[in-house]
């Protein structure tokens, strides 16, 4: 297992296809980005106090959790 803590629209990568992040105060939608610089929202937004697990992603991408406002959230994989 590994894991890091992200704040606010941090980007952030995985070294794993399945990933969870943790809850957030705040909700937000997921973004991913094959470059880090063009992303692209998630169809739809993670509640507030919601654990999100992300499956079939590519090694690589490029994530951040746009519209939150939490800080040192666990993203585990």
């Amino acid at each position: 297992m590994a894991q890091i803590h992200i704040s606010g629209e941090q980007p952030f990568q995985v070294g794993a296809p399945i990933f969870a992040i943790g809850p957030s105060e705040s909700g937000y939608t997921l973004n991913y980005s094959a470059d880090g610089v063009n992303y692209t929202p998630w169809d739809e937004a993670t509640l507030a106090e919601k654990t999100q697990v992300v499956a079939n992603a590519a090694l690589g991408m490029y994530f951040k959790l746009v519209d939150n406002t939490t800080e040192n959230i666990a993203i585990t994989w």
